[in-house]
């Protein structure tokens, strides 16, 4: 016997990936340098689904991007309010990476803007002096979780994760000259003790986001499958670009609104990366192999509101960013 549920059923019942609300605000010395960053994440926890909600994330959820932030700032604080689910929740790809990516990532590019600086060096000045972060002698280890590696041998390396973000930014051609309607956005993030970036060149034909170039570049230790990482680096490029544009799931008098592909829009083969090269981090076998299937997507959607800013002059914070796409 064979159970297979309709497109409708599918898009209308599922399972959907929890809905988050971020705020960030920093503080800067006389010489505009971040001496504060202040981070408030709220979302429902998937434990929702499987026993009584009380309106706290798991700690694992709050160690996907929230708590493990690796910049240089003397001062971090990172909060997260109760949230109660009023639908279903189950995993969505990259996990809560993504909501936390996507508020970082895109505050990032917003205060490279407001000091003056490109998107780059803000970047690089926020990481730091290359350093490696063990959170296992924490004061409170539990809310500093690492995929379920030691720390010892997995710590965050600052490094690493710059080295990787220049790698993109060096392969797109981050700060060359563009025509009116066109930029450049960059983001990078660490997930499942691997580091990613990503370069989007961004173009509006007709009122419309379009993408012509896009690099990933991926440091995940020894790449045992060159093959396989670029794969799963160009499909994190194309859904990433969707979740980005189009995927939003409404909700009106209790129920979902979308149906079908018709109203629930994925990138398809008009609007779509039309150039998405990868870039590996080359390590020798000795630097254990790390996460590619879930890393791909975090650093795309920030990357892209970066972009769009770049090229319009207009910040949009909140998932999808739409303009007729």
């Amino acid at each position: 016997m064979r159970v297979q549920w309709t497109r409708k059923d599918d898009v209308k019942h599922s399972f959907y990936h929890t809905i988050s609300a971020q705020k960030i605000e920093v503080a800067l010395d006389e010489a505009g340098k971040v001496t504060g960053w202040h981070h408030r994440a709220v979302q429902p926890s998937i434990l929702s689904t499987f026993a009584p909600d009380e309106g706290n994330v798991l700690p694992l959820e709050q160690g996907m991007g929230l708590t493990d932030l690796p910049f240089d700032i003397p001062n971090i604080r990172a909060e997260n309010g109760k949230a109660l689910a009023h639908t279903r929740i189950g995993w969505f790809r990259a996990v809560s990476n993504l909501p936390h990516a996507w508020a970082i990532g895109s505050f990032v590019g917003e205060l490279a803007d407001e000091l003056g600086k490109d998107q780059l060096t803000m970047w690089l000045e926020l990481l730091g002096t290359p350093r490696k972060l063990d959170y296992a002698e924490a004061a409170f280890p539990e809310n500093f979780w690492n995929y379920g590696e030691s720390w010892d041998e997995f710590p965050i390396d600052t490094g690493r994760m710059a080295d990787t973000l220049k790698l993109a930014a060096d392969g797109i051609g981050y700060g060359k000259e563009l025509p009116p309607g066109e930029g450049i956005g960059l983001a990078v993030h660490r997930s499942f003790v691997s580091y990613v970036a990503c370069a989007v060149h961004l173009k509006i034909v007709d009122g419309t986001i379009t993408i012509p170039e896009m690099h990933m570049a991926i440091d995940c230790g020894f790449a045992a499958n060159p093959e396989r990482i670029e794969s799963q680096m160009q499909g994190a490029a194309v859904m990433g670009m969707t979740t980005a544009l189009h995927s939003g799931i409404t909700f009106e008098d209790g129920a979902v609104v979308q149906e079908n592909f018709y109203d629930y829009d994925v990138v398809r083969a008009d609007n779509f990366p039309r150039k998405v090269v990868t870039h590996i981090a080359k390590h020798p076998f000795s630097v254990p192999a790390t996460g590619v299937g879930e890393p791909g997507l975090p650093p795309v959607p920030p990357a892209i509101a970066n972009a769009l800013f770049a090229a319009t002059g207009e910040r949009r914070r909140r998932l999808p960013l739409g303009l007729d796409a």
